[in-house]
């Protein structure tokens, strides 16, 4: 049996909480950054931690890229050497699909 997280620590729930809020869920962030003006996947960490306060890792990044473009969430252009991202209609109708949601839970506790 697990002892109680000490006064002021965080508990398991609250730490499973905050992974599904951050890396558990990360193609909403990916997607809202790709729908504002694009991005390379390389540089998708560091607009993640800049925007949203965590660093998900670029292996995290990428695999979850690849799985929007799959789905169709996701365009890809490529620029020269690199392929800029943006958000399709598709993932722009999930993105606000998933932001009432988030909205209406966050009402509701």
């Amino acid at each position: 049996m697990k002892k109680p997280a000490p006064a002021g620590g965080d508990s398991q729930a609250f730490k499973r909480l905050e992974r599904l809020m951050t890396t558990g869920n990360l193609w909403l962030y990916i997607v809202s950054i790709c729908s504002r003006k694009g991005a390379h996947a390389y540089a998708l960490p560091e607009l993640v931690e800049k925007r949203f306060g965590f660093k998900p890792s670029r292996l995290m990044c990428y695999i979850v890229l690849y799985r929007l473009k799959a789905e169709g969430m996701i365009d890809s252009q490529s620029q020269g050497r690199r392929v800029y991202y943006r958000a399709s209609k598709y993932g722009m109708a999930q993105l606000a699909r998933a932001r009432t949601r988030i909205k209406l839970a966050a009402s509701s506790l």
